[in-house]
């Protein structure tokens, strides 16, 4: 579809691709890292969360840290 925009990783530097299709284009989504202690106290909102990026065509998740060398970029097709 033209016009239609898309997200991008960069790592790096680089374009990062999906390690399973090579494709460039993800969704993004906040990714929560429960813990066994917070869990059994009912407090999971508390745990950290990761930045997930969701691969648009195969639908594999990658997972990056807050704060680690990679940004989003958006273009469009």
């Amino acid at each position: 579809m033209s016009g239609e925009s898309f997200l991008g990783l960069e790592v790096k530097g680089y374009t990062f691709k999906c390690l399973v299709c090579q494709n460039p284009e993800f969704t993004q989504r906040d990714i929560l890292l429960n813990t066994a202690g917070l869990t059994a106290f009912d407090m999971d909102w508390a745990n950290k969360s990761s930045d997930g990026a969701i691969c648009t065509d195969c639908g594999y998740i990658h997972e990056f840290a807050y704060g680690s060398n990679y940004r989003w970029v958006r273009w469009k097709r």
